[in-house]
């Protein structure tokens, strides 16, 4: 688990609606994959080269929750893509 219900497992005070996964789908290449049903996002590491980087970084990793390490990467990843889109918002609410 990746994410903000990652972060909050860990303690953070926020609630976040979806929650996040960092998966290897081998049938995909797509970067995101989104399951509104169940309010689930996949990031995929057979479609992003900085997502298989941190797969590779957890390889080890036993635990539900992503390392704090890795968090860290991802939720600066986040807010350099969202800068990078513009989406200013998004960006200060992550």
């Amino acid at each position: 688990m990746i994410g903000g219900c990652a972060l909050h497992k860990l303690g953070s005070s926020r609630r976040y609606k979806e929650i996040d996964y960092l998966v290897y789908d081998q049938s995909s290449n797509a970067s995101f994959i989104h399951d509104r049903d169940n309010e689930k996002n996949y990031y995929n590491a057979n479609g992003s080269l900085f997502f298989a980087e941190i797969w590779k970084m957890e390889e080890n990793n036993i635990g539900e929750i992503a390392s704090p390490q890795a968090l860290l990467e991802l939720k600066a990843f986040t807010f350099v893509q969202h800068c990078i889109n513009r989406l200013f918002q998004k960006a200060d609410e992550s």
